[in-house]
Formats: structure tokens, sequence, C-alpha cells
């Protein structure tokens, strides 16, 4: 078991390739990601809860599914 404590902890790097088995992180303030694209592919499962949640999108939004509940 490792553990690590530091203020600040910044990396620069052109590529960071990670491969876990399990990942867990908790995070109590922000965690941001800026990025050109974010692709997210889960095999069989994705939730996604929060209090509030905003969806913005300049062009089309896709919805595919054989069941979608609203509400």
């Amino acid at each position: 078991k490792l553990s690590l404590v530091a203020a600040t902890i910044d990396t620069v790097a052109e590529r960071i390739t990670q491969r876990v088995k399990d990942c867990f992180r908790w995070v109590a303030r922000t965690d941001s990601t800026k990025a050109g694209q974010v692709n997210i592919n889960a095999e069989h499962r994705l939730d996604l809860k929060a209090g509030d949640a905003s969806l913005v999108a300049r062009q089309g939004v896709k919805i595919d599914g054989d069941k979608i509940h609203l509400g």
C-alpha cells in the first residue's frame, strides 16, 4: 500500500496511458476535464447521478435505446 500526500502535483506530458483492473476516485471539491473530445465506453452499464445536471449541444443530440424513460 502506497500513501502519497502532496499539496500540488503538476504533470506535463505528450501522452499518459493507464491500464488498471479497478480504479476508484474520490474528489472532495471539483473534478474538471477540458478536452477536444471525450469518449466514454461502458460494456454493461453507465450511471450518471447529480443533484442538478446540464447537457448543452450546439447542434444535434441523439438518444438511441430500446426504452427511454424521462421523468
